[in-house]
């Protein structure tokens, strides 16, 4: 942070503005909190805590280059999707909002409380495919009721997921189909199959007053292609192989849809198995 400093400090005598400089491509044609991720030291911890933040080069870059723009938020995303790097791009979202913004809607809900939402991945190790994802939603059921959309991200094998619940989604002839669950990927994930299961789980007894019951189970698969991220082309196809956008589960007339609807969801787990495409 000292480096930093006396760095703005120098662009500072030389009317030059320190934060718009953090966001250039000066590196390589990327800005320096890209290298910051893709370089942050792994700190060997002592009794379970590590003694120095391993974290701390990429929020001193960060904060110094407040405001954030989109394009520096874009860099640091990207690159906690090259290192697969869940936790710092967990934690680059709740503190920065420019990393996870919410509706007006939605911080005007949560605003007051400690609640967020939060998501640990567990990559499985000897499968070069397969994940878990444990989702934990605030304030889900006023959430959907009030704001009716939720959406999560994620990073797992080097590709950033999200996971949206909806509940207003008119069909072509204006029909509302109420509670959807769709999958993606995020921009710059390489196309991939998808053969997943979301499990959610209901609240224990003691949280309820009431018998704990099984979680409910439902599967989100790949049917028409490989899932990709909606490129701007909007080309539907990569050197001959079907691609589809989005997994999208409609929950209308369904028991899940019910038990989301009526029920008080805390935690989510989502249990998100990935088979990767290998080119030859």
């Amino acid at each position: 942070t000292s480096i930093l400093q006396g760095c703005a400090d120098t662009c500072a005598a030389q009317e030059l503005d320190f934060a718009a400089l953090l966001h250039e491509p000066l590196i390589e044609g990327r800005p320096p909190v890209y290298w910051a991720v893709l370089k942050r030291a792994v700190v060997p911890k002592r009794d379970g805590v590590a003694p120095v933040d391993p974290d701390a080069v990429v929020l001193a870059l960060l904060d110094a280059a407040r405001p954030l723009r989109a394009d520096g938020v874009a860099e640091a995303r990207r690159a906690c999707m090259t290192v697969s790097d869940n936790a710092l791009f967990q934690r680059l979202r709740r503190r920065y909002a420019e990393f996870a913004p919410l509706s007006n809607v939605d911080t005007m809900l949560l605003d007051g409380s400690d609640a967020e939402d939060s998501v640990e991945v567990e990559e499985v190790r000897g499968d070069a495919g397969a994940f878990a994802a444990r989702i934990k939603v605030a304030q889900f059921q006023l959430r959907m009721r009030v704001s009716k959309r939720v959406r999560i991200e994620f990073v797992a094998r080097e590709r950033l997921w999200g996971l949206t619940f909806s509940a207003d989604n008119p069909d072509a002839t204006g029909v509302n189909r109420a509670w959807m669950i769709t999958l993606d990927l995020g921009k710059h994930s390489p196309p991939t199959w998808v053969d997943a299961q979301l499990v959610v789980t209901n609240p224990s007894s003691a949280a309820t007053g009431s018998r704990e019951k099984r979680p409910t189970s439902i599967p989100l698969k790949c049917q028409n292609g490989e899932l990709q991220h909606e490129s701007s082309d909007g080309m539907d196809d990569i050197r001959g192989r079907q691609l589809q956008h989005t997994i999208a589960i409609e929950l209308d007339n369904s028991i899940m849809g019910v038990h989301l609807q009526n029920e008080y969801v805390w935690p989510m787990h989502s249990m998100v198995q990935n088979v990767p495409f290998t080119t030859i």
